[in-house]
């Protein structure tokens, strides 16, 4: 069945975007994956942990300035015919993204006044500054365009760059302030690189950004991204938890254990959207939606129980070439967090195709509410003291995660692959192209 939909007329698009952007991730995952090794055979757990938690801060500062990008962001962009209509739907994101981002600045700095993360308030004042990337990047807009091969090729070589000036700069375990600058701070230069090519390709044009603007983005778009906010923290939180509950050693082997499940999150992520960029183009024509559901949810699948396969059976290999001695505890973890990717696959695949065509922002945002607080509660009555611990419980989010939505639509009467059921009248594209 897969084979046949990538046989379709629209698949040669489809395949080469799907290639490009693995061709092109999978470099980055090989660079990230040179990093962890680096890191690892350079710091103790200790000290590879902060600079784990801070990547983990800059994902979460990621997923806060994104807001509702990846889904409204880039169907408004596909959808848009006009270089108006692009440029004007750009920078009404932007305005948005930077009201959040001055958001997260005031967060962060109280956090590192008030907070025990005050003890290294260097290495995360310097994820504060690499936000700003991650706002001005316009990755999303080159997603939703399908230039993933100038997409790909960007992030590649920051990446690179980033580990060619770890690997130059950084010898020995007091360097961590050096790392801190050499992993955060690449995330600048892809800034003026995306935006000239959006401009001299044509696809983008000056427009001041207005707080009018940035406002209507935020109130319009707000379910949405609480839905994201809260997929983010399911699976986020408990290594906020096991920051501050597990010693200094313990949480970098959890952190360690946890960068990997994280790695293949993002890149299963990214199908995803890719996905959904073509699914937008398709949403007038009833007879593409189901062959567009089972090629998401198929391919997504696959590829996410092939990554887990390999961690699975190859844990001691991974902790023996990738960490140093002081990581060995971590094998067990690792291949309990390598269970959660199929069911975070499903979870994404969910929340882009279910939850956004028909609009059901509201009960995932109460699904994953009731989530959060199980899981709490499970905290707060079952003492957590080991990195095992803790892989355990964001097995157990993910599992009811998939629950809270198999029930949604079990109660919606919604087909996963069919998109278009008779009982449920699809709704309107989330944006509509307005000039």
């Amino acid at each position: 069945m897969l084979h046949k939909t990538l046989k379709s007329a629209t698949a040669p698009t489809l395949r080469q975007s799907i290639f490009n952007l693995i061709m092109g991730q999978g470099v980055v995952y090989l660079v990230s994956i040179g990093q962890i090794t680096y890191l690892t055979s350079i710091f103790s757990p200790g000290s590879y942990g902060v600079l784990a938690f801070g990547q983990t801060l800059a994902a979460l500062s990621m997923v806060w300035t994104s807001y509702a990008v990846n889904n409204t962001g880039v169907a408004a962009i596909t959808a848009a015919t006009t270089l108006g209509c692009r440029t004007r739907i750009l920078w009404q994101h932007l305005a948005a993204q930077v009201l959040l981002l001055g958001a997260a600045w005031l967060v962060l700095a109280l956090s590192l006044l008030f907070s025990p993360l005050r003890n290294d308030w260097p290495i995360y004042a310097i994820v504060g500054v690499s936000m700003l990337g991650q706002v001005l990047w316009p990755g999303w807009v080159m997603t939703a365009l399908e230039q993933f091969r100038i997409v790909s090729l960007i992030t590649t070589c920051t990446r690179i760059l980033s580990f060619v000036a770890l690997a130059v700069v950084v010898h020995d375990n007091s360097q961590i302030f050096a790392a801190s600058l050499c992993l955060f701070l690449p995330s600048l230069i892809p800034i003026p690189v995306g935006i000239a090519v959006l401009f001299l390709s044509g696809k983008l044009s000056w427009q001041r950004p207005t707080m009018a603007g940035g406002m209507a983005i935020l109130k319009r778009d707000f379910g949405l991204a609480a839905s994201n906010w809260l997929m983010f923290f399911c699976s986020a939180f408990p290594i906020f938890f096991a920051k501050f509950i597990l010693s200094p050693a313990g949480f970098g082997l959890y952190a360690f254990a946890d960068r990997f499940r994280a790695l293949a999150a993002t890149f299963i992520g990214l199908i995803a959207m890719v996905l959904y960029s073509r699914f937008c183009k398709h949403l007038a024509d009833e007879r593409e939606l189901p062959r567009f559901g089972r090629l998401a949810l198929t391919g997504i699948l696959v590829v996410s129980i092939a990554i887990t396969t390999a961690i699975i059976a190859g844990a001691d290999i991974i902790v023996d070439i990738l960490g140093s001695a002081a990581f060995q505890a971590g094998t067990t973890p690792l291949r309990i967090l390598a269970l959660t990717i199929p069911i975070a696959a499903f979870n994404y695949y969910v929340g882009y195709f279910i939850i956004a065509t028909y609009r059901l922002v509201r009960q995932q945002v109460a699904g994953l509410a009731v989530s959060i607080a199980i899981g709490m509660v499970v905290m707060y009555l079952v003492p957590v003291q080991s990195a095992l611990g803790i892989a355990s419980i964001v097995l157990a989010f993910e599992c009811l995660r998939a629950t809270i939505s198999v029930l949604t639509l079990q109660y919606y009467q919604l087909n996963l692959f069919s998109l278009t059921p008779p009982s449920v009248s699809r709704p309107e594209p989330l944006v509509k192209d307005k000039m």
